[in-house]
């Protein structure tokens, strides 16, 4: 977008923010959950039992790349939301998520604020597929093309932007304009225009 440059902001703007909101909590917090999720993809990947019993699934994830997903979605979603009648869910996440845990039990620390943030009861099996975020690597930071979604739509259509993720985060992600308008073409049969809000915002 044309403004980007003079206010500051370049393809990992996003994404910087969600780590400076983790880091402003508590000291550590963010590379905290940068293990944490990387011991759930070793899981998923090893031993699924064991990534659906910390977990609360009433299966072993079938996909385990979708699993980690959902559970990086949750983590990108908090900052956004990150209100005190919504439980600050950032401050509780990183009281939870503690540098000193380690294992299994970094792993349920993990999967406790995970199943928090989508509102499954302690004690709810959660089947496989609801545990699944199937954006194509994980979604365009901030939200990005989905199927059958109403969000998906809109940022194909209207909220798309050319966020990246920086290397050495809890998911690698690339923008990549020529894929995102193909999968919006394959969704919706809409062209994203990165411009639009702009223009329309002044």
């Amino acid at each position: 977008p044309t403004y980007w440059k003079e206010r500051g902001v370049d393809e990992l703007t996003w994404f910087r923010t969600v780590e400076r909101v983790y880091t402003e909590a508590k000291e550590g917090c963010y590379e905290t959950l940068v293990r944490a999720v990387h011991l759930a993809n070793a899981t998923a990947r090893s031993d699924g039992r064991a990534a659906a019993a910390a977990f609360g699934l009433c299966s072993p994830p079938e996909d385990a790349d979708a699993f980690v997903f959902w559970v990086t979605e949750a983590l990108e979603s908090m900052p956004q939301i990150d209100y005190q009648d919504a439980g600050s869910p950032v401050n509780a996440t990183c009281e939870a998520v503690r540098r000193e845990l380690q294992g299994a039990e970094l792993l349920a620390a993990l999967a406790a604020v995970t199943r928090r943030y989508y509102g499954v009861a302690t004690d709810a099996c959660l089947p496989q597929t609801s545990a699944r975020n199937l954006q194509v690597a994980g979604g365009t930071p901030g939200d990005g093309p989905a199927p059958a979604s109403s969000w998906g739509y809109q940022s194909c259509s209207e909220t798309l932007h050319p966020f990246s993720i920086p290397p050495g985060s809890w998911r690698p992600y690339r923008f990549s304009l020529p894929a995102l308008t193909a999968l919006c073409r394959q969704y919706y049969n809409v062209t994203p225009d990165l411009h639009r809000l702009e223009r329309w915002s002044g």
